[in-house]
C-alpha cells in the first residue's frame, strides 16, 4: 500500500511541476497546487488566498492560501478574503523560492505571529517552492533570527524541513528541524504534516 501512495504523489509532484514549467510563471501552479492540496485536507477545512485578522482588526498579508477551519469561515467584499486569526490552521506562500527572497516572508510571517488569539495554538506558516534550494543554506537561515518565523519548507521533488516546535518529532531542544521525505517523499510528508495540524 505504501509504494501506492508515494508513487500517487511522485505522480502528482509532477504533475505539479509540469504545470509550472508549462505555464513558465507560477501563478497558474501556485492555483493547480492549491486545488490538489484542497482535496488531500478534510472537507472541514476551507482554503484559499487572502489575509489575516485579529479581534483588534490588524491583519497580516496577503497569503497565497490560509487554511481555516469551517466554524470560521472568510469574510471580505469581491474577491478579497479575510480570516480570523482564530480560525486559521496554516498559511502558505508559494512560488519559486530560488528567485525570492525568504526574509521577506519572514518578515511578513513575524506580523502574522504578533496578531492576538483567543485560542493558543500557533498558525503554522509553510513555504513551498517549484524550484529547489540548498538544503544547508536552508537550515542555516531557518535556523538564524530572520528565519525563525517560518515552519516549513517544501522544495517540490526534493525536501521538506520543518520545525519541530510541537515536538512531534520527539524533544525541539535536541532537534529544533526535521527534514522529512526526499523527492516523492517529501511532498506525501508534507500533505500528512497538514493533516495533522
Amino acid at each position: 500500500m505504501v509504494p501506492i501512495i508515494t508513487d500517487s504523489f511522485g505522480d502528482l509532484t509532477e504533475h505539479i511541476l509540469g504545470e509550472y514549467k508549462k505555464g513558465k510563471k507560477s501563478s497558474s501552479a501556485t492555483e493547480f497546487f492549491i486545488t490538489q492540496m484542497r482535496t488531500l485536507l478534510p472537507a472541514s477545512i476551507r482554503m484559499g488566498p487572502g489575509k489575516i485578522i485579529d479581534l483588534k482588526e490588524r491583519m497580516a498579508g496577503p497569503f497565497d492560501a490560509i487554511a481555516t477551519t469551517e466554524n470560521f469561515p472568510p469574510f471580505g467584499e469581491g474577491g478579497a478574503s479575510n480570516y480570523l486569526a482564530d480560525g486559521a490552521v496554516f498559511t502558505l506562500q508559494i512560488k519559486n523560492w530560488a528567485q525570492h527572497d525568504l526574509t521577506q516572508y519572514a518578515a511578513l510571517v513575524k506580523q502574522l505571529k504578533k496578531l492576538e488569539k483567543k485560542k493558543k495554538s500557533d498558525i503554522a506558516c509553510l513555504v513551498v517552492s517549484f524550484e529547489p534550494l540548498a538544503l544547508p543554506e536552508l537550515k542555516s537561515f531557518l535556523g538564524s533570527a530572520s528565519g525563525q518565523s517560518i515552519d516549513g519548507v517544501l522544495c517540490l521533488g526534493h525536501h521538506l524541513i520543518l520545525r519541530n516546535s510541537g515536538g512531534l518529532y520527539g524533544n525541539p531542544e535536541k532537534l529544533p528541524l526535521v527534514t522529512e521525505g526526499s523527492g516523492p517523499e517529501a511532498l506525501k510528508s508534507f500533505a500528512f504534516y497538514l493533516m495533522r495540524l
